[in-house]
Protein backbone atom coordinates (compact mmCIF):
# COMPACT_ATOMS: atom_id res chain seq x y z
CA UNK A 1 0.00 0.00 0.00
CA UNK A 2 1.37 3.76 -0.64
CA UNK A 3 2.17 5.84 1.95
CA UNK A 4 -0.18 8.32 1.23
CA UNK A 5 -3.21 5.23 1.54
CA UNK A 6 -4.91 4.89 4.73
CA UNK A 7 -6.36 2.05 5.45
CA UNK A 8 -10.31 1.63 6.72
CA UNK A 9 -10.62 -0.82 9.04
CA UNK A 10 -13.93 0.14 11.07
CA UNK A 11 -15.73 2.86 9.06
CA UNK A 12 -18.25 4.93 11.12
CA UNK A 13 -21.65 4.55 9.98
CA UNK A 14 -24.52 6.91 10.18
CA UNK A 15 -27.57 5.45 11.23
CA UNK A 16 -28.93 5.95 7.86
CA UNK A 17 -26.47 3.76 6.51
CA UNK A 18 -27.32 1.64 8.94
CA UNK A 19 -31.39 1.73 8.52
CA UNK A 20 -30.73 0.77 4.51
CA UNK A 21 -30.06 -3.23 5.79
CA UNK A 22 -33.69 -3.10 6.24
CA UNK A 23 -34.00 -2.73 2.08
CA UNK A 24 -32.39 -5.97 1.45
CA UNK A 25 -34.59 -8.77 0.13
CA UNK A 26 -33.91 -12.26 -0.48
CA UNK A 27 -33.74 -13.86 -4.06
CA UNK A 28 -36.02 -16.23 -3.31
CA UNK A 29 -38.95 -17.38 -1.30
CA UNK A 30 -36.47 -16.91 1.73
CA UNK A 31 -38.08 -15.32 4.82
CA UNK A 32 -37.60 -11.55 4.40
CA UNK A 33 -36.99 -10.67 7.73
CA UNK A 34 -34.22 -13.72 8.30
CA UNK A 35 -32.43 -12.31 5.57
CA UNK A 36 -32.26 -8.45 6.48
CA UNK A 37 -30.77 -10.07 9.81
CA UNK A 38 -28.71 -12.11 8.80
CA UNK A 39 -27.33 -9.53 5.96
CA UNK A 40 -26.99 -7.13 8.68
CA UNK A 41 -25.16 -9.80 10.84
CA UNK A 42 -22.53 -10.00 7.92
CA UNK A 43 -22.23 -6.65 7.58
CA UNK A 44 -22.29 -4.60 10.75
CA UNK A 45 -20.03 -4.60 13.33
CA UNK A 46 -21.17 -5.34 17.21
CA UNK A 47 -22.19 -2.02 17.85
CA UNK A 48 -23.98 -1.13 14.67
CA UNK A 49 -25.81 -4.48 14.54
CA UNK A 50 -26.92 -3.54 17.73
CA UNK A 51 -28.13 0.21 16.49
CA UNK A 52 -29.53 -1.88 13.74
CA UNK A 53 -31.68 -4.34 15.61
CA UNK A 54 -33.19 -0.84 17.24
CA UNK A 55 -34.42 -0.22 13.68
CA UNK A 56 -35.28 -3.37 12.73
CA UNK A 57 -37.68 -4.19 15.71
CA UNK A 58 -39.32 -0.47 15.08
CA UNK A 59 -40.46 -1.47 11.91
CA UNK A 60 -42.23 -4.80 13.93
CA UNK A 61 -40.33 -7.23 12.19
CA UNK A 62 -40.25 -10.57 13.31
CA UNK A 63 -36.75 -10.96 15.46
CA UNK A 64 -36.89 -14.80 15.48
CA UNK A 65 -37.80 -15.12 11.65
CA UNK A 66 -36.69 -18.33 10.92
CA UNK A 67 -34.62 -19.62 7.14
CA UNK A 68 -35.43 -22.32 5.09
CA UNK A 69 -33.98 -24.88 7.77
CA UNK A 70 -35.71 -23.52 10.65
CA UNK A 71 -33.08 -22.05 12.39
CA UNK A 72 -32.90 -18.14 13.46
CA UNK A 73 -29.99 -15.94 13.52
CA UNK A 74 -29.25 -16.57 16.90
CA UNK A 75 -29.21 -20.76 16.52
CA UNK A 76 -26.80 -19.41 13.82
CA UNK A 77 -25.00 -17.26 15.54
CA UNK A 78 -24.16 -19.46 18.43
CA UNK A 79 -22.40 -21.84 16.01
CA UNK A 80 -20.13 -18.85 15.32
CA UNK A 81 -16.75 -18.52 18.10
CA UNK A 82 -16.35 -15.26 17.69
CA UNK A 83 -20.25 -13.88 17.53
CA UNK A 84 -20.98 -13.92 21.71
CA UNK A 85 -21.37 -10.70 21.23
CA UNK A 86 -23.82 -10.61 18.18
CA UNK A 87 -25.63 -13.58 20.13
CA UNK A 88 -25.96 -11.70 23.52
CA UNK A 89 -27.44 -8.44 21.36
CA UNK A 90 -30.05 -11.22 19.84
CA UNK A 91 -31.08 -12.42 22.85
CA UNK A 92 -31.55 -9.01 24.88
CA UNK A 93 -34.23 -8.52 21.53
CA UNK A 94 -35.89 -10.92 22.53
CA UNK A 95 -34.43 -13.78 20.00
Amino acid sequence: MKKDKVKVTEEVLSDEKIKRFLDYRPYDQSSVDHHILLTAYRGLNESDFEKFIGFFQAENLDISAANKNGKTLLELAQQHNASEAYVNILQQAGS
